[in-house]
């Protein structure tokens, strides 16, 4: 089995974000993972409580994502998993009646799902998990609830 995959983070499409993913396993149920991250797009939201939510990407919005692969059969990086996760990224957003405001964003996450690896080749990963948000800008008390998704495709090695 290959010890190291190289993929691109498909449903980081959803959160307006590319992701690229280096992961290597260390034993055959453990393995770490870390890459770039970084926001694309801009979107807005309602958050719910009345107030207007516009974020925008930095230019660019940089980041990074790591975290670690618990493969539950020990044929790691193949099979089923759950992933503790973490990304961060330096962001701009605006709050209507607060002004712009600048800081980290950070996801933490926890992840189920399953990694197939075809030989020495192409792999296909689908996840899905549930996670908070939480944003480091002054004034803020931007917290979040988020559901990640994963559909990554690469090459193992």
């Amino acid at each position: 089995m290959p010890e190291n995959v190289l993929t691109v983070d498909l449903g980081a499409l959803l959160d307006a974000s590319i992701a690229v993913l280096y992961e290597r396993a260390f034993t055959p149920s453990f393995s770490v993972f870390v890459g770039p991250r970084a926001r694309v797009a801009s979107w807005a939201y309602w958050p719910g409580d009345g107030s207007y939510v516009s974020e925008w990407a930095a230019d660019p919005s940089p980041g990074v994502e790591f975290g670690v692969k618990v493969y539950m059969r020990g044929f790691a990086p193949n099979g089923a998993y759950v992933s503790p996760r973490v990304s961060l990224h330096w962001q701009s957003w605006s709050v209507s009646w607060r002004g712009p405001r600048e800081g980290t964003h950070a996801v933490v996450a926890i992840e189920f799902g399953y990694q197939w690896v075809i030989e020495r080749g192409f792999t296909l990963a689908i996840g899905a998990g549930a996670g908070m948000t939480f944003r480091t800008a002054e004034d803020s008390d931007a917290m979040n609830f988020v559901l990640p998704v994963r559909i990554a495709a690469g090459w193992a090695f």
